[in-house]
């Protein structure tokens, strides 16, 4: 398209330069005119057409095709100036030809005035839609104006006499204004079809264009309400069928690959995140999704190559977005590169010290990795407590507390720590309850909890909480049912 406009400018240079040094005659400028508007070069007829309305001394048919040329783009009026230019030239019988087509082209003036006010004043959409449809294709009936053979000479029109039913599918405004009421009716794939038939008569106007643009913005906004409604096959078809209109918006990409990762279709959410890239390689939110839909895929390689990328975008921008490096850490966790991942999550921290998914992931490195030579519940306290400080309202971040004082406790029990034991349960018993207190069916504070109650000899209360555990997370359930069968030996300690 860049590249079709700039050839129409180095012509239209060419061109005016040739005018601007010599004086051309009708029938040379009736040539280029003709040749350019028969080869859809609809722009450049237009503006040599609009520099010689004014010429004199032409042949009628100079400004018959000039009018051809304004009717292309909907001006009326200049059309009709044209063919009274050209029918002050012509002779008798090529004055009945011209005279015709201004008598059509004002029978099309006064039905479009017609349906306009008709419209206005009633709101009647269909109605104004079958009025307009027929003046585009013929109403095979006879309308006031339109020429018959008066076979009587009563000077009317008298059924069964041969009349000609004119139609306007050449008319690029008369599906524009068909297009307008399927629009109002939220009918956008009939809108699209009338502007893009608009566009067939002459993609040079510019009302069509950006008609369809707007077109394209209301079918977005409607997939922007279903995804909100969580609708996301309803989402996605609109996302597609605005795209289909006009490809060039980011925006509408974005969303839509949001939509694909909402219901999980992560292929195809990877596709639009990096079609957003494409078209605007700073969107780093972007990039950084597309390393969350190749984490979601399992594809963890890929995944921190994405980040990276990320990265290095935020940091060229000088944004401060630590998502991408946080994720990052979360893949060199799942591929067991820990100690690359404990250096990005203290990046984070160092870079911004109230981004608690740092300390929580820290934490969750310094309790649960695979390579024992990381595992330290001293720091992964430290870590969980700081995130806890950050995030007050966090419900998982106090069940891992609670959890990993639980596991704290255990050790110190089979060390025979008694003291620091009960210390430790009575913690997790603390920030279990500080969890339900947030999430109250959440069952693996209630397992947690259950431990720590059974432990700290209250079997009462330790077979309520387990009993909830195995209602709210079916995952515990056969963890509840073992602990239940071992409720002697577990509290072999409080007799």
């Amino acid at each position: 398209m860049k590249i079709r406009f700039i050839q129409n400018i180095i012509i239209l240079s060419v061109i005016f330069g040739f005018y601007s040094s010599k004086e051309y005659a009708c029938s040379e400028i009736d040539s280029i005119i003709t040749l350019r508007y028969n080869k859809g070069d609809y722009d450049i007829a237009h503006n040599i057409a609009k520099k010689n309305k004014e010429k004199k001394g032409c042949s009628p048919f100079f400004y018959v095709h000039l009018a051809d040329v304004f009717k292309k783009f909907d001006d009326f009026s200049s059309t009709r100036e044209m063919y009274n230019s050209a029918m002050k030239k012509s002779t008798e019988e090529e004055y009945k030809e011209i005279n015709l087509e201004y008598k059509k082209l004002s029978f099309l003036s006064s039905q479009i005035n017609f349906i306009q006010s008709i419209y206005l004043s009633d709101g009647n959409k269909d109605k104004a839609l079958l009025n307009y449809k027929e003046l585009i294709n013929g109403n095979q009936l006879w309308d006031n104006g339109e020429p018959f053979i008066d076979l009587n000479q009563n000077m009317s029109y008298d059924d069964k006499e041969v009349f000609t039913d004119w139609n306007f599918n050449d008319i690029g405004l008369l599906h524009l204004y068909v297009a307008d009421i399927y629009k109002n009716k939220e009918d956008y794939p009939n809108a699209i079809v009338h502007l893009q038939a608009a566009l067939d008569i002459n993609p040079s106007v510019k009302k069509y264009n950006e008609y369809m643009a707007v077109i394209a913005k209301l079918i977005a906004q409607k997939g922007n309400d279903f995804l909100r409604l969580n609708k996301l096959d309803e989402a996605i078809n609109k996302y597609n069928l605005s795209l289909s209109i006009d490809s060039s918006e980011s925006v509408i990409h974005y969303n839509l690959a949001n939509a694909y990762f909402k219901k999980e279709d992560f292929e195809k959410a990877v596709v639009s995140f990096k079609k957003v890239v494409s078209l605007d390689s700073d969107k780093f939110k972007a990039i950084h999704k597309v390393g969350v839909c190749y984490q979601k895929l399992d594809l963890h390689d890929e995944a921190v190559i994405e980040f990276r990328k990320a990265i290095g975008t935020v940091e060229r921008l000088e944004e401060k977005y630590m998502s991408p490096y946080h994720s990052l850490g979360v893949s060199f966790i799942e591929l067991s590169l820990y100690r690359d991942a404990i250096q990005i999550l203290n990046e984070i921290t160092a870079l911004s010290p109230k981004y608690y998914k740092a300390y929580e992931t820290l934490g969750i490195i310094h309790s649960e990795a695979e390579d024992s030579q990381y595992i330290n519940f001293d720091l992964a306290l430290e870590n969980f407590t700081e995130a806890s400080n950050i995030k007050s309202d966090n419900y998982t971040i106090k069940f891992r507390i609670a959890q990993l004082y639980n596991i704290m406790a255990e050790n110190n029990k089979e060390n025979g720590e008694t003291k620091l034991m009960n210390k430790n349960f009575t913690e997790a018993k603390k920030y279990a309850r500080q969890c339900l207190k947030l999430k109250n069916t959440y069952g693996g504070a209630y397992f947690e909890l259950g431990v720590a109650e059974l432990n700290l000899c209250n079997k009462s209360s330790s077979l309520k909480a387990l009993k909830k555990a195995a209602k709210y997370d079916r995952r515990y359930r056969s963890e509840v049912k073992r602990y239940i069968k071992k409720l002697d030996s577990i509290m072999n300690h409080c007799k």
